[in-house]
């Protein structure tokens, strides 16, 4: 990230954390896969997540930028420089399907162990 996408996701972060009301837990979780995220790519995080999470965290987050997604093109990479240690990510990559591993439907994919 440059220094002035590093400023802007600040600033949203603080926004979302003003306006957030609910279990912080929540809130502490959706902010820490914005840091998992950039690291790992957002195909590894929705292999790790279920999708009700991953748009839970985004609805959070939304207070800060109404546009927010762990899928956006411009934010995350799809795979990132860390994607290989993601356990779900390596299995996917030894032939399964992407898409229907995020769905739930190729069993004992979705964990979240780094190797």
């Amino acid at each position: 990230m440059t220094d002035e996408q590093v400023l802007k996701l600040h600033r949203e972060i603080k926004k979302s954390i003003r306006e957030f009301k609910g279990n912080i837990n929540h809130l502490e979780s959706a902010i820490g896969l914005i840091f998992v995220t950039e690291e790992f790519g957002w195909k590894p995080s929705l292999l790790i997540h279920d999708s009700r999470t991953i748009k839970n965290y985004e609805e959070i987050l939304r207070a800060g930028d109404k546009d927010f997604s762990y899928r956006d093109p411009k934010r995350f990479l799809d795979v990132g420089p860390y994607a290989e240690k993601c356990m779900a990510w390596w299995l996917v990559q030894k032939g399964k399907n992407f898409w229907r591993a995020v769905r739930g439907q190729e069993p004992g994919i979705r964990q979240p162990t780094v190797r």
